[in-house]
């Protein structure tokens, strides 16, 4: 079963990135802004429409689309800014209940991943239907080295531990898997996310459904991805075999 509804997150202000007053997710790689590679892999999976959550220097998202609309990238979906806030992810992301009254695939801004990857996960959550939701997860964790490792239940595909700090990481040896910033979302989501303190990032959702007992699934991608945290991380994409890899 496809998915129609796509959103990513493009609201952060990138400190780390060190290019003041440039949105980050509209810096070229390869010719081509972050932002698009996300974009692309969503409609290979037939999402029709797409929310960009903005926040910090929203109106060059508000240009980049009027941009995008000019060159006649819309001619078959719908790429529409809605402002997510300044108090982060969790508060961007109540932002679309109004909006969403089904499933919905969400990732971050920064991220770049293959098409296949967004299958895989789609795939899976079509496997696991009582999830609150589904989470893509990579073994190249030197690939994102901040990022939360995830433990997993190989047998059932259950997320069973998180670990976000670096004391957590070291302490916790099954946590594995790096998470990835991409998501399938059970529209019931919504209602956790209520009772998230904003500021929080969307992996405190992990948290909430290992206390409730909750499902919460993973997709274990083999697929190269890049992620973009720091100025540094522009230089390992220009010499990067992964690249070459994910502009085809």
């Amino acid at each position: 079963m496809s998915v129609r509804i796509g959103a990513i997150s493009v609201g952060g202000m990138g400190a780390r990135f060190r290019r003041p007053g440039i949105q980050k997710c509209l810096t070229l790689l390869s010719g081509k802004p972050i932002l698009e590679y996300c974009i692309d892999s969503f409609v290979a999976n037939k999402v029709k429409l797409i929310f960009l959550l903005t926040g910090h220097l929203h109106e060059q998202i508000s240009s980049y689309l009027v941009k995008r609309s000019l060159q006649g990238k819309d001619s078959d979906i719908v790429v529409s800014a809605v402002y997510g806030g300044l108090e982060g992810e969790i508060g961007a992301l109540r932002k679309l209940r109004p909006f969403i009254d089904e499933d919905f695939l969400y990732t971050e801004g920064d991220t770049v991943f293959t098409t296949q990857t967004v299958k895989s996960l789609i795939s899976k959550a079509d496997r696991h239907k009582d999830g609150v939701a589904v989470l893509s997860i990579s073994k190249s964790v030197e690939i994102a080295p901040k990022h939360p490792r995830i433990s997993v239940d190989r047998l059932t595909s259950r997320i069973t531990s998180i670990a976000v700090t670096d004391q957590e990481m070291k302490d916790n040896r099954s946590a594995r898997y790096a998470r990835m910033g991409l998501y399938y979302f059970r529209k019931k989501v919504f209602s956790l996310l209520e009772n998230i303190p904003l500021g929080r990032p969307p992996s405190e959702l992990i948290r909430r459904t290992l206390i409730h007992d909750l499902p919460f699934f993973a997709s274990i991608t083999t697929n190269p991805w890049f992620c973009l945290h720091d100025q540094e991380d522009l230089q390992k994409w220009s010499r990067s075999d992964v690249r070459r890899y994910l502009m085809h």
